[in-house]
């Protein structure tokens, strides 16, 4: 029963590259800003460490942020991240949050629920850290929990890193 869950990661997964590398809009109206313009489309995989070792993926809408040259990428993030482990150790935990990307810094906020089998557990995660243009981040967070009972396999403090694939940012770093 697992592997259809996997199989839908993994297509969801390709889906959004395909669309982050995309030069077409795949946005509808309503993401457009005032001006008629797209929001910009980026895929975020990652790897954290909290006391476990997990993987996330998540989909940026915003704003690549540039002026000739870039300088980051600023919007909001929607994903999920799991400890990929079987049976009662699996770990799941989708988020919403808020990322800005500027030249050297990186400054997050996330919303947090994790399910470990039929326990759940919100936490509000503000990271800080540093970034390569908005390419590459790796981020200090601390989890704060909201909600009882915890789940004693997330710590309250963790590292990430995670990259922006997003074919803007990347031509811009290739003229």
């Amino acid at each position: 029963m697992k592997a259809p869950i996997y199989y839908s990661i993994i297509a969801l997964l390709c889906c959004a590259v395909t669309i982050a590398q995309s030069n077409e809009p795949q946005l509808p109206a309503a993401i457009a800003d005032e001006d008629g313009h797209f929001n910009d489309l980026s895929f975020s995989p990652g790897f954290i460490v909290q006391r476990q070792a997990f993987a996330e993926a998540n989909l940026n809408i915003g704003e690549v942020l540039s002026n000739g040259s870039v300088l980051g990428i600023a919007g909001y993030r929607i994903g999920a991240e799991s400890n990929l482990r079987t049976g009662r150790d699996f770990i799941i935990a989708p988020k919403v949050g808020y990322e800005v990307c500027i030249l050297i810094g990186v400054v997050r906020l996330s919303a947090i629920n994790y399910f470990k089998g039929s326990t759940s557990e919100f936490r509000i995660l503000p990271e800080v850290g540093l970034s390569m243009f908005g390419l590459i981040n790796i981020t200090y967070g601390y989890n704060i929990r909201v909600t009882s009972p915890a789940i004693g396999d997330i710590s309250s403090h963790r590292l990430a890193i995670s990259i922006n694939l997003n074919k803007e940012l990347f031509d811009a770093f290739n003229p």
